[in-house]
């Protein structure tokens, strides 16, 4: 009897950890043993992008022992040294004037983040040049710039990318530092802002194929976590196709 006892209380637990996932989770730098299940990730969440997977995993096999760009993970919980599921990951490089330490308020781990690098080695330098010619202010402010937020498709709809950035948030709001995001916006507005732009009209068969196969925005995913727009630029211009236009997003817009 006590053993029926002891065995439902075990069940009565087991949906809490399930509906609580930030019990099951936990946000933590990666390790080079992450390194197969970061690649799943990206891999899986955008496979248009990452068609080449060996030069993916040199890329970040690279990334990773030189410990630049940073990575936050949100993973199972478990020692770092061993392997775990990834339920999202964020990769962001920091432009600071001087080394500057965060330490997690809830893990107590510390996290060590990298003055400012000569830009040309710099990940994502050429889109980043672009948003600069766009911005050139930009580069005056100190700030971390959000190069990559990766959610596996299954476990999207369970708010871990709203975790994963609200974390970055608090990063930045103790350091006192700006965030920044390139985001991409809808194929409607790169056609309305180009021809207000270029006074250039837009080929309405060109604009509606676009449209039928354009990703879903992330605009309003950003702009509930408190980013606005700061500046924009247009990427990719080829022949009579419509550019793709990118918004320079910044949180806090005041700082």
């Amino acid at each position: 009897m006590q053993d029926d006892v002891n065995f439902l209380e075990k069940l009565s637990l087991t949906p809490i950890s399930i509906l609580q996932p930030e019990n099951a989770t936990m946000i933590r730098s990666a390790c080079e043993s992450d390194m197969e299940a970061i690649i799943e990730v990206e891999k899986t969440s955008f496979p248009h992008v990452y068609t080449n997977v060996d030069d993916l995993t040199d890329c970040r096999r690279r990334e990773l022992e030189e410990g630049y760009p940073c990575y936050r993970i949100l993973a199972a919980r478990s020692e770092c040294g061993n392997q775990s599921a990834i339920h999202g990951l964020v990769i962001f490089e920091s432009y600071l004037r001087s080394y500057r330490e965060y330490r997690d308020a809830k893990t107590g781990e510390g996290i060590m983040l990298p003055a400012n690098r000569p830009l040309d080695k710099k990940p994502v330098y050429s889109i980043l040049m672009a948003a600069t010619r766009a911005d050139p202010a930009l580069l005056d402010d100190e700030f971390l710039l959000v190069s990559e937020i990766c959610i596996p498709p299954h476990v999207r709809e369970r708010g871990n990318g709203t975790r994963l950035m609200r974390h970055i948030v608090d990063m930045a709001d103790v350091l006192a530092v700006k965030i920044i995001v390139l985001v991409e916006g809808s194929v409607s507005d790169a056609a309305q802002q180009w021809t207000a732009d270029e006074a250039e009209e837009v080929n309405a068969v060109e604009l509606a194929a676009l449209k039928e196969r354009e990703p879903r925005t992330t605009m309003p995913f950003y702009g509930k976590l408190g980013f606005q727009k700061r500046a924009y630029f247009f990427w990719g211009r080829r022949d009579c196709a419509i550019p793709r236009i990118f918004y320079i997003m910044q949180y806090p817009a005041c700082r």
